[in-house]
Parts: C-alpha cells; structure tokens; sequence
C-alpha cells in the first residue's frame, strides 16, 4: 500500500476505514467487500497500534514521562501517524482495519514472575536419643520448577558454597507505558525474556558478591556474645547483672548464612538497581522477594547442634527444679500426714519440760529446805550438845514413824524399864512394845 493509496474514500485501492455492522448500498462492480470481525479489549488489557499507513512524525521525540531514555529507546508518535502510536485502546470493542494496522494486547495487571526450582534441596534433622547423644539424620528432594515460571531459582556463589536462592519480582506495565513497551521491546513475554531475567540474575549476583555493611553483636573468642557492663548510679559495676548484647558495625565480604540473617538488606540492594533497569524499556519493578535459601547442611549443623545443647541445657536445669520442687512437695505431704504425731510428740516435750522444771525447782526448794533445817539442827545442837540433839531427832523421827503406821507397834509381855537414859525414857512412855525396846538397845549403845 503506497502513500497514494490512503484513507481518502474512492480512491482506488483498499481502504483504511471499515464499515461497522448495518445496512449499505454498494456497487459490487466498483468495490469488493471482505467481512472481519470486531476488535475485542479485555478488561486489565489494552491495545497498542502500530500503524503502517500515514505520514513520517517528524516531531521531538516522545516518550513515557516515567521512562528513562537510553540509546536502545524507541519513540512513539501522535495518532494517525505511521508507527506506535502514543495512544492506547482501552478495555471495549472495537472495529480496526487490520490489514493497515497492527494490534498488540498489553496486559496491565500486576504480574509476579517466579524464579523457582530445578535444584535438590538437602537438610538435616537433629534427635536426642534415650541415651541422651545427638543423632543426624540427612534428606533430599529434588525442587521441581512450577509450571508457568519464569525460570529456575538462581545459583548464587558465597563462599565456594552453590547456593539456590528462590525468589520473586512484581512487575507492571502501566497503560501510559505500554506504547513504549511494544514499541522497544515487544509484549510481556519478551521484557521478561530480553529485558527482567538477564538484568535480575545478573543485578543479584553482584549484590551478593559485595561486601556487607552490617551492625551485628561482638563474639568472644568463642563465638558467644559480649555483653555490656552494669553500672550503678555511683559508677560501680554490678556484679552478676547482665547488660545489652555489646553491637558494632562492620564491612566484610558476604557469607552464605548472611542469605537467611540479612535476606531483608539484599532484597533492598537488589530492588534498587532491578527498578531502573526495568524503567528502561517501560516496565514498573514494584518488589523483589527472596524465599529459604537451599543453604547446604554442613554449614547450618553447628548452629543446630549449638541451639539444641542449649535447649537440652535449659530443660535439664528446668527438670532438675522440678524434682527439687517435687521432693519439697512430697516432704511437705509427709508432714502434714504426720502432723497428729508431731503434735502429740511437741506437746509430750513440752510436758517433760515442764515436770523437768518443777522438779528441778522442788529439787531447789528441798535443798533450801533441807539447808534450814540442817541450820537450825546446828543451832540446836550448839545449844543442847550433840548427843541430846541426836536423841531428840531420833525420837521425833520415831514418833512420825508411829503416827503414820501405828500398826509397828507390837506389845510383847514383858515390862522394860529404862535405866535413866533419854531413850529409855521415851520407851518407857509407849509401853513395852517393839519401839520402845530398839530405842531402849539404841540408848545403850
């Protein structure tokens, strides 16, 4: 179709305008007809035109407001020119010539294009024993890629270690760009092939390979971390309290676990220069989420193993508690069982203390007692002599003995007569009888 053969109606040649449904009066002999169907716009869709037929724009140079220009940008030009017109359809029907131009559906809904799969993952499970040791136990499975991927996860090299790093990107293409894209690039599949894939892989492989500057805890020489000092309102340090986990900053070369401790940080990183790659042929990076690093197990087991004897530690301390409660608990139960018995047992010692009491206090009264008596003994002896005093008490004593029992007095037959001593005399006073007769020998003795 040359410039002469335009959309002027009558002009010999095919016609740019079309005729939509209804009734017409045409002269077959002067024209032939073809019959097509309608232009259909989905919603979330939109058509770009690419005319073949109209004039060379000779204009500056048009461009999104939103995309960064580069040597490889295609302009667009005003409608009704030849070329990608800065135009869109939206969602509708319409009726297109398609022999004069062209039309591209633009998908302008969110998409998440996912880089998954196609690696064997491999783990480690870690089980205490009954014989309280540790045991591992490797397993593998073969990540297969999901059906409508983009492509496979992403081989990341940390540390002479192949990791496979799962991820995803959430692109759009805005309608005011969509021109743009049909006209440098082409429809969605191709930005994705041409353009996202090679610059993402490409972009996450030199984040990964930069050092790091990261504010992580200081270790010890045992990798525990250090932590700050207690201080008192005085300056004194407290002995026994633990502070805050001691921080600082440091740039060094990225390791393999700083994919799992600092995955946020590498997302950032990643986004921040996948975002202008991706304006560059019209596209809108709006994210860039990472998954579970497939971090192999030789590098995760001395944590694991370090985190579990810490865990058995804390459950060992926790039981041994528990026991020391339980016993209390049981000697407690026992004591209250016992508890008839223990106060029985309190108040018998209670009532031996207090009999030892009283007899310790009649002990201590008797000895007064016996002390006065002894004194005025003296006194009587110093006044009648001792024998006297002797004779009186003995007398006084069997007298006593006699009103308490009178049945030891025995009246014999014979009469004893005293020969003057006090004794004898006092025998002679109760008669002849038993008494009188052992004071009667005890005088002459």
């Amino acid at each position: 179709m040359t410039k002469k053969q335009s959309s002027l109606v009558g002009t010999k040649g095919p016609q740019l305008s079309v005729l939509p449904p209804g009734d017409y009066r045409i002269n077959k002999y002067l024209f032939k007809v073809y019959e097509g169907k309608s232009t259909p716009v989905p919603a979330g869709h939109v058509a770009v035109i690419k005319s073949n037929v109209g004039k060379d724009y000779v204009g500056d140079p048009i461009l999104p407001s939103d995309v960064i220009a580069t040597d490889l940008s295609v302009p667009i030009v005003p409608k009704d020119f030849r070329g990608v017109w800065e135009d869109v359809y939206t969602p509708g029907e319409y009726y297109i010539n398609q022999k004069a131009y062209e039309v591209t559906m633009v998908d302008t809904r969110v998409h998440t294009w996912n880089y998954l799969g196609n690696y064997t993952r491999r783990w480690v499970d870690l089980q205490v024993g009954d014989d309280g040791k540790v045991h591992q136990k490797l397993h593998e499975e073969f990540i297969k890629m999901p059906e409508g991927a983009a492509d496979s996860a992403i081989v990341l090299r940390v540390e002479g270690w192949d990791v496979f790093q799962d991820s995803r990107v959430q692109v759009q293409v805005t309608p005011e760009n969509a021109p743009f894209v049909v006209a440098s690039v082409g429809g969605l599949q191709e930005v994705e092939d041409k353009i996202i894939t090679p610059n993402y892989r490409s972009i996450i492989r030199n984040v990964v390979a930069r050092d790091l500057t990261v504010t992580e805890a200081v270790l010890d020489k045992d990798g525990n971390p250090v932590r700050e000092l207690v201080v008192d309102k005085n300056g004194n340090i407290v002995k026994g309290a633990e502070g805050p986990i001691k921080m600082h900053t440091v740039t060094r070369p990225r390791q393999v676990l700083d994919l799992l401790y600092h995955r946020a940080e590498l997302e950032k990183a990643v986004a921040a220069e996948l975002v202008p790659a991706g304006a560059q042929a019209g596209l809108t990076v709006q994210w860039v989420r990472f998954g579970d690093p497939a971090v192999p197990p030789a590098l995760l087991i001395p944590g694991k193993r370090k985190q579990l004897a810490t865990s058995l530690m804390s459950t060992y301390k926790q039981e041994k508690l528990a026991q020391i409660e339980r016993v209390q608990t049981e000697k407690e139960r026992s004591r209250a069982d016992q508890q008839e018995n223990l106060m029985i047992s309190e108040i018998g010692i209670k009532v031996a203390g207090n009999k030892a009491t009283a007899r310790e206090k009649e002990g201590r009264g008797e000895e007064k007692y016996l002390k006065s008596v002894a004194a005025g003994q003296l006194a009587q002896a110093n006044v009648l002599g001792k024998d006297r005093a002797f004779e009186l008490a003995y007398v006084k004593e069997v007298l006593s003995a006699v009103k308490e029992n009178p049945a030891i007095v025995k009246m014999p037959g014979t009469l004893v007569i005293g020969d003057g001593s006090s004794l004898e005399g006092a025998a002679a006073i109760l008669g002849h009888n038993n008494i009188s007769m052992g004071m009667g020998k005890n005088a002459k003795k």
